[in-house]
């Protein structure tokens, strides 16, 4: 996989000082995502991005979660309007 980086300065952005890592597949699709609080070395969560659905060729995830089963994060209902 590919991996990007995003770290926000101390004064921009929604979560300033936080870092981003985001992992892509060779399709360009998020499967993984590292969440780092104020840019610590450890991440404070890692997330699966599963279960892409396409929804009239714009391709998304309904469901994140952690390793360990503590995190859970799913989408229903999702609908395009256009």
């Amino acid at each position: 996989m590919r991996k990007i980086t995003t770290i926000y300065n101390d004064k921009d952005g929604f979560t300033p000082g936080d870092k981003y890592d985001i992992y892509l597949d060779k399709n360009n699709h998020i499967r993984e995502w590292a969440y780092y609080k104020n840019g610590a070395i450890e991440p404070s969560l890692i997330t699966t991005w599963e279960n892409y659905k396409d929804f009239n060729g714009l391709k998304l995830s309904q469901e994140n979660k952690s390793k360990d089963g503590k995190f859970r994060l799913w989408f229903t209902g999702i609908w395009l309007k256009e």
